[in-house]
């Protein structure tokens, strides 16, 4: 799995983008406003060891849903979407 835009997976990724010691991966989830913008987001990170990208793939469609949860909060109409 490689970095890219959320529009290809769902969920932008991070594989040790800012070269840590020790190696950190992250993951996040837009949370998108009444007029489909992203305007903030989601995010968890860990270490390379306890947040693996086998484990970053589990993870995602937790993210994503949370990220979707939030969105559906803030602006309720998000949910017919």
């Amino acid at each position: 799995m490689s970095s890219g835009p959320i529009s290809a997976k769902g969920y932008p990724d991070r594989f040790n983008a800012l070269r840590c010691h020790p190696p950190h991966h992250c993951l996040a989830a837009p949370i998108i406003d009444g007029d489909g913008n992203a305007i903030f987001s989601l995010w968890i990170s860990g270490t390379s060891q306890r947040l693996s990208e086998k484990r970053l793939v589990k993870l995602a469609p937790v993210v994503k849903k949370v990220g979707a949860m939030a969105s559906t909060a803030l602006n309720p109409a998000h949910a017919k979407a």
